[in-house]
């Protein structure tokens, strides 16, 4: 963060409400999994769901479970925290674990103006962790000032650990590898530790496809130049590929794309798509530009969420798979989440989703998220930085309950039942889909049964769809089995004895990247009030991709 936002971030730790109204799209809901954190700065995800989080300036990495239960595991000593982007700053679990059972951080130290990159051997018993001695692995990284530097911890899909280093307030030594300042250092852990406390030999950490090999030690480390204070950063675990949020000085916030080694991000030369300091000896002008910059005062500090992937193993609370490829981020000041997506030649505002707040923010109330990320069920899990801070998850919820006693809906696409917990089935154009209803408790042909479909719009909120007095004998599902179709009566099919349904439909490719939803409704009798007295039995919705 910069020098502007100092006092800033002091007055978020009394003001940021930590149980703030959170606006989100039409299905999903956030969660609080643990609170209580004095100013929880990181977190990272244990292979068995447990989750890791870190404490700026207590130095206490403390254990979560998903019950919410949390334990300390140990305490990084003896922090330097005079600043406000100094103390502990980030964590990483190594992705072998537990056959590599080792915590990393990074943080100011005390001793010295140099920032710490160790690992902690964790041991694990009966599901207690416990943090072992301290190995250094670097310890000269400049922590001349107070401010700007970095701390973000990620490993990548290639196993290698990516560390983001702030400029130390130096601006021209971005543009210098052999400087370890304004970068993104691209490191080689798998053979540590190293006999003794260290530090090992550089060369024990540097990659043999790092872009810097030929020049000194320190520059053989890094993977890319010419950032500012890029406080976090994400990785695609697809393509490898890094997205880093860069913290601006007077005029722009960045988002940066990093699709290899070597890339020069062009600060201090440029700050976002502007010139800004070309007074450096030798100045090197930007190789990669980046992909999105925004203007104070419309963001002061953004803060990189992450490109989200849909798991592989589906969870009915992920986001969901018209999410994927999408970039999440928000600004640590005003909270409210937005995205961006490539469209094959640009970057841009994906369609909105349904009942987001507005055409550009996806959520709101996110304020003072020092670190949010995926998790590997595909939710998106943060850290409020507030007094007292506190974990949260948002996930997809049942966004159209219905118990399906009476009769369920049925999707059937391409002709497989299309499973889905969340009550949200993805077409896409082309697809064979077929609605079929039956009744779990027999026979429908004596029960009053209505099928309801309507066009939701995108970014409206479902209709209420509301069925009063004597029903019209035609939209009852009898033994003729008629259908409400927007107001129009369609002839069902008869599947089964007691089952009806829908004619199969082709998506037309005219609703591509529409955005349209269809709501479908199943109404029946209530057996004890009324004959004519219908409720919603079962709904689903049918989201057009």
């Amino acid at each position: 963060m910069n020098s502007r936002a100092m006092f800033c971030l002091a007055v978020a730790l009394c003001i940021v409400p930590a149980s703030a109204q959170i606006d989100l799209p039409r299905g999903f809901s956030r969660t609080t999994i643990a609170s209580g954190f004095t100013a929880p700065i990181a977190f990272d995800f244990m292979p068995d769901g447990r989750i890791l989080v870190a404490e700026q300036f207590t130095g206490n990495i403390l254990q979560t479970t998903p019950q919410g239960v949390v334990d300390l595991v140990g305490t990084i000593p003896n922090l330097r925290i005079g600043g406000s982007t100094q103390g502990l700053l980030s964590i990483a679990i190594d992705p072998a674990y537990p056959a590599r059972p080792y915590l990393y951080a990074w943080f100011t130290a005390q001793g010295g103006p140099f920032i710490h990159l160790s690992m902690y051997t964790l041991t694990d018993v009966g599901g207690v962790l416990s943090m072992g001695p301290e190995y250094i692995i670097l310890d000269d990284v400049p922590d001349n000032n107070p401010m700007h530097n970095g701390g973000a911890l990620r490993f990548g899909p290639d196993g290698m650990l990516y560390v983001s280093v702030g400029d130390d307030q130096n601006s021209c030594a971005a543009l210098d590898p052999n400087i370890l300042s304004g970068c993104i250092l691209r490191l080689d852990v798998s053979a540590l530790p190293q006999a003794g406390s260290g530090p090992p030999p550089k060369s024990v950490l540097t990659p043999s496809d790092n872009p810097f090999l030929t020049m000194t030690p320190e520059a053989g480390l890094v993977w890319a130049t010419g950032l500012r204070n890029p406080f976090r950063f994400q990785i695609d675990p697809t393509t490898g590929d890094l997205f880093v949020t860069d913290v601006g000085e007077n005029t722009w916030e960045e988002i940066n794309l990093i699709s290899g080694g070597g890339a020069n991000l062009g600060w201090p030369i440029n700050e976002g798509p502007s010139p800004f300091n070309p007074n450096c000896v030798n100045p090197a002008p930007p190789t990669v530009l980046p992909i999105l910059s925004i203007l104070h005062p419309n963001a002061l500090a953004l803060m990189a969420f992450g490109l989200y992937r849909e798991p592989a193993t589906h969870s009915a609370s992920s986001l969901g798979p018209e999410y994927d490829g999408q970039f999440f981020f928000a600004d640590f000041y005003f909270g409210d989440v937005q995205r961006i997506r490539f469209d094959g030649s640009q970057w841009v505002t994906p369609p909105t989703a349904a009942a987001q707040p507005s055409p550009l923010v996806w959520g709101t109330s996110f304020f003072g998220a020092s670190e949010a990320r995926f998790g590997p069920d595909g939710c998106l899990y943060y850290l409020g930085y507030s007094l007292p801070g506190y974990l949260a998850r948002v996930s997809a919820t049942t966004a159209y309950p219905g118990n399906g006693s009476d009769v369920a809906i049925e999707v059937v696409r391409n002709g497989m039942p299309d499973l889905r917990d969340d009550r949200i089935h993805r077409v896409h154009p082309g697809d064979q889909v077929e609605i079929r209803c039956q009744s779990p408790n027999g026979a429908l042909d004596l029960q009053p049964f209505v099928l309801t479909a309507e066009l939701i719009s995108t970014g409206q909120p479902p209709p209420v769809v509301v069925v009063t007095g004597d029903p019209a004998p035609s939209i009852w599902i009898d033994a003729a089995a008629q259908v409400l179709l927007n107001g129009f009566t369609s002839p069902g099919v008869v599947l089964w004895p007691g089952g009806f349904g829908l004619p199969t439909v082709t998506i037309p490719p005219w609703l591509a990247g529409s955005g349209y939803s269809f709501l479908l409704q199943a109404f029946v009798t209530d057996p004890g009030r009324n004959a004519f007295d219908l409720g919603v039995s079962d709904a689903v919705e049918l989201r057009v991709l």
